[in-house]
């Protein structure tokens, strides 16, 4: 995984590390928030829910909290898919709360399901509810194929979902912020 510095110039990518063993791939870490000026927070696993510290000066990432909600996902592996991963970086709600965008992948195909979640506000960043159904993403000009979600951004009262389809296209989509919550189960 690497981050690379935009704002106030650009940097060189810096790789980040785990202070522990790392999976040989790693690629889905979500940017929560930078708690500091020379640190990132960043979800490093939705299951278990492991969220992780990293200096934006050597790259090394620690641990800082671990949920789980193995019961819930164990349902939803059911419902929708083996093996879930992170999927976009949060936004903030009006009442500090995080939402992201999770997804749900079909092992040996390129099929992506993504379900909305919230975080706690504060550390440990519990999971604190899970989309109902799958937000529903238009192919466009592409016929059929694997959508995949890659950014959020909060425009007043709607939120705008950055993502691909079978990796040609850049799409937006324009979602109200109403309609993702009130899908919303609580879980924890």
């Amino acid at each position: 995984m690497q981050v690379q510095q935009i704002e106030p110039t650009l940097g060189n990518p810096l790789d980040l590390l785990m202070n522990t063993t790392m999976n040989r791939i790693e690629k889905n870490w979500s940017p929560l928030y930078a708690p500091s000026s020379d640190t990132i927070r960043l979800s490093r696993t939705i299951e278990p829910h492991e969220v992780v510290d990293c200096s934006l000066t050597s790259g090394v990432c620690w641990q800082v909290a671990v949920t789980s909600l193995a019961t819930v996902f164990e349902k939803l592996r059911v419902q929708f898919a083996p093996s879930f991963h992170l999927g976009t970086n949060t936004i903030r709600l009006d009442d500090g709360r995080l939402l992201g965008l999770l997804h749900a992948v079909q092992r040996g195909k390129k099929h992506y399901t993504s379900l909305v979640y919230v975080l706690q506000a504060a550390l440990p960043h519990r999971i604190l509810a899970i989309g109902r159904r799958p937000l529903q993403l238009p192919l466009g000009q592409v016929d059929h194929g694997f959508v995949y979600t890659s950014s959020l951004f909060r425009a007043g009262n709607d939120v705008i979902v950055g993502y691909n389809v079978r990796d040609r296209t850049a799409s937006l989509k324009v979602v109200p912020l109403k309609m993702l919550l009130d899908d919303l189960e609580v879980v924890s």
